[in-house]
């Protein structure tokens, strides 16, 4: 979900957009506080990314296929002056640069990062009753691949493949580090296990590639647009 100010809420879903509880059945939309929520649905349903606009120059974008939420902010306004889930404006070569907690200070893992910013169950939903027993261990859970060897392997080779030494990006490699994003891709693959070893694990080692792509090109390293899917 996206909130600006007091009176504007947006919830994605992979079938639906919810502007402040209600559905919405074409796009775009313009709020009268300057948001628009702009896409594509067909039959009521989304055929895309969505691309949410608020007055203050931030934009998200977010794609139901891959799950991919992409954050841009103006950094003439936000420069020094962005902290929590969104990070910081750094160079851009780190996907876990910026873990500011909720407290103020750095966390020493992603998974204590997002942790500390969990709201309250109360306050969990503006619109839906929140679920009492929805609670979250103070240990990180298994990496998913600690689940399938098998398939740890294969999603580390496909991973390994379609971003490190060899691929497309190899000279960007020497520029950006793609281990955390090598790491990235295989735990997304065996997260989505059922459907790993088919054809549509390619979506989420896709997601990952795509992001490393735009880490490399923000930092000034081009790659060629790929002939054919990163990942198949």
């Amino acid at each position: 979900a996206l909130q600006y100010g007091l009176s504007t809420v947006i919830e994605l879903t992979r079938l639906v957009v919810l502007v402040n509880g209600q559905e919405v059945s074409a796009l775009p939309v313009r709020m009268s506080d300057g948001v628009v929520v702009d896409g594509q649905l067909v039959s009521g349903a989304l055929a895309g990314a969505v691309t949410v606009t608020m007055p203050n120059g931030v934009s998200a974008v977010w794609n139901p296929s891959t799950g991919l939420v992409r954050t841009t902010v103006p950094r003439n306004k936000f420069a020094n002056r962005l902290c929590g889930l969104c990070g910081e404006i750094g160079d851009g070569t780190d996907p876990a640069s910026g873990l500011i907690t909720s407290e103020g200070s750095a966390a020493a893992s992603l998974w204590l990062h997002a942790k500390s910013w969990i709201i309250d169950t109360e306050d969990a939903s503006l619109f839906v009753d929140p679920d009492p027993t929805c609670t979250i261990d103070d240990v990180p859970p298994p990496h998913p691949c600690t689940f399938n060897a098998t398939l740890g392997s294969v999603a580390l080779r496909r991973c390994e493949q379609a971003i490190g030494r060899g691929s497309e990006f190899d000279r960007c490699n020497t520029v950006v580090d793609p281990e955390p994003f090598i790491e990235l891709c295989q735990a997304a693959i065996c997260s989505a296990r059922e459907a790993a070893l088919s054809s549509s694990s390619s979506i989420w080692c896709d997601a990952a590639v795509a992001e490393y792509e735009t880490r490399c090109r923000a930092a000034g390293v081009l790659t060629i647009a790929a002939t054919q899917p990163r990942c198949a």
